[in-house]
């Protein structure tokens, strides 16, 4: 049953026996006023008539039997035909599609522990800090650039639950996150990505963005446009999104230097295969 959904109540406590008009049990004779009798002689006379015919309907019903029971016996036997109903028609069943294996069912995995879907480790990289694995959704939020408003927008999209790795490669950082809505708002990931989409190519200075084969909706952005940090240093940021389901991945490269898109799209294509 979905959340804040009522069993239907019903008419608890309806006095027993009360009865719409018309629609009462049948009533019968019992009771009735009799009629007014005549005379004592009709009466009689009626009551003669009456069980004359009862008597009548009796014979003739058991005499009828009994005169059907010889005829039939004194006839040689007849050999019943064959029988030969019809058999119902039924339409024929629809092919269903077969049941998947737990191998092939995406959901099997993605129910699961979601921090053992992120990406391992790349060879010769190290952890960025020491916060990785789940993340609550206070976590979460803290971020975005206005973190009280994204917790109660994320709240309204049906937020279950996310989790992030991250790691350092030389002077390159990176921050890969999954964020997964509840299944009956699995059009929140969709519409999740699509309100990130113009962020994402500003961030990065990149309008148009590239394709993400094989997944329409999401985007990979060029890192082109210099950033500065607090203490004056030039950075470049690139994103790439796209979604599997009601699952969300967030890829974030961090480099002193230009990032091509395709540093995006080969990261998220190698954690989209592990959904």
């Amino acid at each position: 049953m979905a959340d804040g959904a009522e069993w239907p109540v019903g008419t608890v406590g309806a006095e027993p026996g009360a009865v719409a008009d018309g629609a009462g049990w049948p009533v019968g004779a019992a009771g009735a006023e009799p009629e007014a009798v005549a005379a004592a002689s009709e009466p009689r006379r009626r009551r003669r008539t009456g069980l004359l015919f009862g008597l009548a309907v009796l014979l003739g019903v058991v005499g009828g039997a009994g005169t059907g029971y010889g005829v039939q016996a004194s006839r040689p036997p007849t050999p019943l035909p064959p029988l030969t109903v019809p058999q119902p028609a039924y339409p024929s069943a629809r092919a269903g599609a077969p049941a998947l294996t737990a191998d092939e069912d995406d959901m099997v995995r993605t129910d699961g522990d979601l921090t053992k879907l992120l990406l391992p480790l790349p060879k010769g990289s190290k952890l960025a800090d020491d916060i990785q694995g789940w993340e609550s959704l206070s976590e979460y939020a803290q971020s975005f650039d206005r973190p009280g408003d994204a917790f109660r927008h994320q709240l309204e999209l049906g937020f279950r639950r996310a989790a992030h790795t991250s790691w350092r490669t030389g002077d390159v950082f990176v921050n890969v996150e999954l964020s997964q809505y509840q299944h009956a708002a699995e059009d929140s990931a969709d519409s999740y990505v699509s309100d990130q989409l113009g962020f994402a190519a500003d961030r990065g200075g990149d309008p148009g963005g590239s394709a993400i084969p094989g997944y329409p909706s999401g985007r990979a952005y060029a890192g082109k446009k210099a950033q500065h940090a607090d203490d004056g240093s030039v950075f470049y940021e690139s994103q790439a999104l796209a979604y599997h389901g009601d699952i969300v991945v967030d890829v974030f490269v961090v480099s002193p230097r230009p990032i091509s898109a395709q540093t995006g799209i080969g990261i998220i294509e190698s954690q989209l295969e592990r959904l």
